[in-house]
């Protein structure tokens, strides 16, 4: 009658085989925790090459902006698209916001991309079938103030290249008056703006594809606007 007993209270006490049951019963969980790792990295590597995407569509469609096509569905959402897949997005067409302002644009292009990514590894896990991937991107569109001096930056013929050094030459004292104008140098030698002595120029914005150089230390340049040096083609963005 003991003998039942015994083996009963020592099977109740044995614990041999519990670690085997434990990690079976935990394999579950730790194949979707691991799972869920990877699929995180995958997701966030995507992100940020989405990001890329939505980058290119934004400026891509404030380019339309610029050239006045500003109709959304059919300027802006197609260079949009265009930018982004090229650039490897796989998602749903943009979308487009125009105009778009915030507390730092104002008139601005708002590219949304949004893209849906199966959970590969940690798909044990019922919640984690499949998840958004969102990225959106902003380009400022600012109309600056309008030319009023051009120079073409021609050398004279034979050659007649756009690579006039020189082609605006302030030597001296002079001095150009022309704060709510656009100057434009359309030569892109390292000497597009060539400012010598104490000359002074008072502009809105100076834009030129090559570069402004000067000698002495005694020159201002007052301008409205940051300078656009190496601007490719301005006479395009006119």
């Amino acid at each position: 009658m003991r003998k039942p007993a015994l083996l009963l209270r020592r099977l109740f006490h044995d614990k041999r085989g519990l670690s085997a049951v434990t990690v079976a019963v935990s394999m579950p969980v730790l194949f979707g925790v691991a799972g869920l790792g990877v699929d995180t990295g995958l997701w966030y590597a995507m992100k940020r090459q989405n990001q890329s995407a939505a980058d290119a569509a934004a400026l891509s469609a404030a380019y339309e902006v610029i050239g006045n096509h500003t109709n959304v569905a059919t300027d802006l959402t197609p260079a949009a698209s265009e930018a982004a897949t090229r650039n490897n997005y796989g998602g749903t067409t943009p979308v487009v916001t125009y105009p778009y302002s915030d507390a730092v644009v104002t008139g601005g292009v708002k590219v949304t991309l949004s893209q849906t990514q199966n959970a590969w590894f940690s798909s044990w896990f019922p919640a984690f079938t499949n998840f958004t991937i969102a990225n959106e991107a902003v380009a400022a569109v600012s109309s600056l103030p309008p030319v009023c001096m051009l120079v073409l930056g021609l050398n004279p013929p034979p050659s007649g290249s756009q690579n006039a050094s020189n082609a605006v030459n302030l030597a001296g004292n002079p001095t150009i008056n022309a704060p709510t104008c656009t100057i434009v140098s359309d030569s892109d030698s390292s000497s597009a703006f060539y400012l010598q002595g104490s000359a002074t120029i008072n502009a809105a914005t100076l834009i030129t594809p090559g570069e402004i150089s000067h000698t002495g230390a005694a020159y201002t340049v007052n301008l409205s606007y940051p300078a656009r040096t190496s601007s490719p083609t301005p006479m395009q963005a006119l």
